[in-house]
């Protein structure tokens, strides 16, 4: 499973307030995230928009995340929120030429 989620994911990406630069660091994230078993018990999508260079405070209000959020993020680019029953997760996704979507960031927030 993390390999699929590693193939599905760009770089560099934003996980909570930090930025991983290759796609190493990407494999370890979601291998970790996997090995620990981490599941978002109950989902449901609750918002779905574009992404704004103003929603980079939803992951941190840093320098670096302001300029990820200018630089990378393209006009197409999506910001969906999931809710768990314990935690929403924030998904920077960027669709792709085939209909499929790359993902470009991640955060989750606990309740």
């Amino acid at each position: 499973m993390h390999e699929s989620l590693s193939d599905e994911s760009a770089y560099p990406f934003v996980f909570e307030t930090e930025i991983l630069a290759t796609a190493s660091q990407i494999k370890m994230l979601w291998e970790g995230l996997v090995g620990a078993g981490y599941v978002l018990n109950h989902p449901e999508i609750v918002m779905n928009r574009t992404v704004t260079a103003e929603d980079s405070s939803l992951f941190a209000d840093s320098w670096e995340i302001k300029s990820f959020f200018e630089k990378y993020l393209e006009d197409s680019d999506r910001l969906l929120q999931i809710d768990g029953s314990e935690t929403c997760c924030y998904f920077l996704l960027r669709k792709q030429d085939k209909g499929e979507f790359k993902i470009l960031g991640w955060k989750e927030v606990s309740r």
